[in-house]
């Protein structure tokens, strides 16, 4: 059975003005920025969002968002599509956190639902704000074995570019 409880959104932690915020998106981003969290400086604001709330429960990262929970109702999205709609929907939450922040690193595997859509949303999302942040994205791609992920890889890797 799948237990599907919201996480609740807690924005009291900021990137400091002029700090430098880390965003996981999805499943591969998430546990990525927890990893880092738990390893890396502790200066950086590390924030994890993903669709699927079972995932972000077991994810280390200190602050979890759960994007588009009446989109995705608490489960990943599948498809990269739905991905960017429940990151859309999560980004005003995300754009108040993200604020201060000078510069924003994307962490994001594109393979699969979240991550192909959410990880160009943010890259679009963070360059239309003023005085937009130092973006940098570091994304992974499926093998090419695994060819219809691979193939919305490397269609979400061409729009996060």
């Amino acid at each position: 059975m799948i237990e599907r409880q919201p996480i609740p959104l807690d924005l009291s932690p900021t990137a400091e003005p002029g700090g430098v915020a880390v965003l996981g998106l999805g499943g591969w981003g998430s546990r990525a920025v927890g990893r880092l969290a738990a390893q890396g400086p502790a200066s950086p604001l590390y924030v994890a969002v993903d669709s699927d709330a079972a995932a972000l429960r077991r994810c280390p990262a200190p602050l979890k968002i759960q994007a588009g929970p009446k989109i995705a109702g608490g489960l990943g999205c599948g498809r990269p599509e739905l991905g960017r709609l429940a990151f859309e929907d999560t980004w005003p939450e995300l754009a108040r956190l993200l604020a201060p922040a000078k510069i924003v690193f994307i962490v994001a595997g594109l393979g699969g639902g979240f991550g192909g859509g959410a990880a160009p949303a943010a890259a679009e999302a963070l360059a239309g704000r003023p005085g937009p942040p130092t973006t940098i994205a570091a994304a992974t791609l499926p093998p090419g074995r695994e060819r219809r992920r691979r193939l919305a890889a490397e269609r979400a890797l061409a729009e996060l570019i």
